[in-house]
C-alpha cells in the first residue's frame, strides 16, 4: 500500500483569481485540497508533502483541512522555474519507494487514484477525451501496445490518451528531473519525456472516471455542478 503522496501547490494560480491559492479554493462544501486529501486517506494514505511557495498561506489553513492525514506544507526555494522543481524538491522530504504524485488543483476521487497504484514502477492515469476536458490546453500522450508512455506533452497532434495528473512515482524520478533541469527543461513534463525514454512510465487508464483540472472561473464551475450532481460528495 501507498503511504505518502506529494501534490504540487507552489503555482500562483492568477487564472482563477479566486484571492487565495488555488489547492485552497472552494469546491462545494470544502476545499480542493480537502477533496484531494480525503481520496488519499480513503486509499490508506497517511502522509502529504504540500510543495508550496509560501507557507504562511497554508500553515494557519492546514490544520482545518483533514483531521484523516497528516499535511505537510514544504517551501520550494526555485518553484517559479516550473512544476519541475517544486517536483524535484519532494526528494527532500519522501522517504517511501513509491508514492503518489498529485496537482493541487485536480479534483479526483478515490477510484482514479486505486487505479494508478495497480501499476509499477511508475504510472501515470489517463483519460481518453471527453467533453468536460479542455483538450487544447490539456497535456497529451502517446501510449503504445504495451501500455508504454511514448511521447508526452500539451503541443502533440497525435495522441491516443489525456495526462490526468495523477501519478504513481518511484525516486526514479528525481534523477529524470534532474537531468532535464540540467538541460535548462524545468517543466514536469520534461522530466516524464525521460522516463519515457527509458521505458519507465506506463498508462494506467481510469476509463470513465470524471476528473477536473480546475484553472479557470469555467473550470471551477463545471466542477462545482459535477459535485452538486453527486449531492455534495
Amino acid at each position: 500500500m501507498i503511504r505518502e503522496a506529494v501534490i504540487l501547490a507552489a503555482g500562483s494560480g492568477m487564472r482563477l483569481d479566486s484571492g487565495l491559492p488555488k489547492a485552497l479554493t472552494p469546491v462545494g462544501s470544502k476545499a480542493l485540497l480537502s477533496w484531494i486529501t480525503d481520496a488519499l486517506a480513503e486509499c490508506g494514505v497517511e502522509v502529504v508533502h504540500l510543495i508550496v511557495s509560501d507557507r504562511s498561506k497554508f500553515d494557519t489553513r492546514v490544520p482545518g483541512l483533514s483531521d484523516r492525514i497528516d499535511i505537510r506544507p514544504t517551501e520550494c526555494p526555485d518553484w517559479h522555474l516550473g512544476n519541475g522543481r517544486s517536483a524535484a524538491w519532494a526528494q527532500h522530504v519522501v522517504s517511501d519507494e513509491r508514492f503518489f504524485l498529485l496537482m493541487s488543483d485536480h479534483l479526483i476521487r478515490a477510484d482514479h487514484l486505486r487505479r494508478v497504484s495497480a501499476f509499477t514502477p511508475c504510472a501515470l492515469a489517463t483519460s481518453t477525451a471527453a467533453p468536460w476536458i479542455d483538450v487544447h490546453d490539456a497535456t497529451k500522450v502517446v501510449v503504445d501496445t504495451s501500455g508504454l508512455i511514448r511521447a508526452i506533452g500539451k503541443e502533440l497532434t497525435s495522441y491516443n490518451a489525456i495526462d490526468t495528473g495523477v501519478f504513481v512515482m518511484t525516486p526514479a524520478i528525481f534523477k529524470a528531473l534532474e537531468e532535464a533541469h540540467a538541460q535548462g527543461e524545468h517543466s514536469l513534463t520534461a522530466g516524464n519525456r525521460c522516463l519515457c525514454r527509458d521505458g519507465l512510465l506506463r498508462a494506467a487508464p481510469i476509463g470513465d472516471l470524471r476528473w477536473y483540472d480546475i484553472d479557470t472561473p469555467a473550470d471551477l464551475a463545471s466542477a462545482e455542478a459535477w459535485v452538486a450532481e453527486r449531492g455534495g460528495r
